[in-house]
Order: C-alpha cells, then structure tokens, then sequence
C-alpha cells in the first residue's frame, strides 16, 4: 500500500525522535535504526513509514533520501532552497556524528511513533557494527548479499514486498543478539494478510 510521498520534515523528526529516546548520534546507527522502523511499520500497518527509496549497500540497507539529506547530496540537492535552509537548520554534522536539532514530532502519525519506539527499544542498545550484522539477517537484504560481497561499491533497489519475508530461523546474528527469538516475529496469519494488503495498493 503505497503511502503519502517522502517527506524530509518527515524523516528528519524521525531522526529527531530516535536521538531524543536513544541518545545514538552516528550516522550508520540512526540509518539503521530508522530502516528497523519501517520494517516494522510495513509489517504492522501494511505500509511504510517514510516512503524512502531503499537501497542494499554492503553494510546493509539504507534509506537513501534521508541518507542523502544528512549528506547533503543527491536527493538533497533537488530540493527547494527553502526545504534545504530547514534540513541544514535541524541537522549539525561532524565526521560521522549527526546532531539533529529537530524536537517537534507533529509530521509523525502514532504508527510512526510505535514502530520508532519498536526499533529504540530492541536495536537502540547496540553498536553500529551489531546492527550492520543485525540487518544483514532479514531477507530483503540477503538476496543482494552476494552479489554485494563480490561489488561491494554498489548497490541494489530493495521492494518493500520483501520486508514481509522472515530470516531463517537458525540465522546467526539473530541466535547471537535476540537467543534466537526474531524481534519481528508475529502470527503468520496475520503477516500473510498484511502482505495481501500491502499488494493489493503496491
């Protein structure tokens, strides 16, 4: 079910939101934190939170507009001068450490504010590198894993279908950090219907 489209005041209170919660600063971790969200919220709610463009990268997926906006390029560079001046405002870099400036959460509906809790309260307590390990368990990410470990500067397009599929069930990061119990995992009766949903509208 295709939502409303990307909006960078959207993502950018996301971001605020998690650095207020969790206090993580670094980039790799509040990218990661922001794709554990949606894949929540696709699951959840049969649609996305954000509406990013979601690209596999070799450390894992990313949602490449808010990347961009931290950035400040590609996506970042077709913006209106006004959206631009907002997005620098509420955004201070230094090297890999992102400052975000952003308190208000009015662009946010209350499934975004659950799966961000979701994400917080599961992911939020390790480092960026267990969540690179983390990430490259589920499948919409696997797929591309070979093809990413023999190209690892480019990338592939992820299909938010995918995020409905679960990791397999003696996955080694999820035995590692969750003892083998998916943080995901939910009735499949359900899931099955919410993927129906989804398809319905993609």
């Amino acid at each position: 079910m295709k939502g409303v489209e990307f909006s960078p005041k959207r993502a950018i209170q996301a971001l605020g939101y998690i650095q207020s919660k969790s206090f993580v600063t670094d980039k790799l971790s509040l990218i990661k934190l922001l794709f554990f969200a949606d894949r929540y919220h696709l699951r959840a709610f049969c649609i996305s939170m954000l509406e990013d463009n979601y690209k596999a990268l070799r450390k894992g997926p990313v949602c490449s507009y808010t990347l961009d906006l931290i950035n400040k390029s590609n996506y970042f560079n077709q913006l209106s001068k006004e959206e631009q001046d907002y997005v620098s405002s509420c955004l201070n870099i230094n090297g890999w450490n992102v400052t975000v400036n952003e308190h208000n959460i009015d662009s946010l509906s209350k499934s975004a504010i659950q799966a961000l809790d979701f994400s917080i309260e599961n992911f939020s307590k390790f480092d960026p590198y267990d969540l690179v390990e983390i990430a490259h368990s589920y499948p919409e990410w696997k797929k591309f894993e070979d093809f990413l470990k023999q190209n690892p500067k480019k990338s592939k397009d992820m299909s938010f279908i995918d995020f409905f599929d679960n990791p397999e069930t003696d996955d080694t990061a999820i035995m590692e950090y969750f003892s083998g119990k998916d943080p995901y995992a939910m009735d499949e009766k359900f899931l099955a219907a919410a993927k129906m949903e989804y398809l319905k509208f993609a």
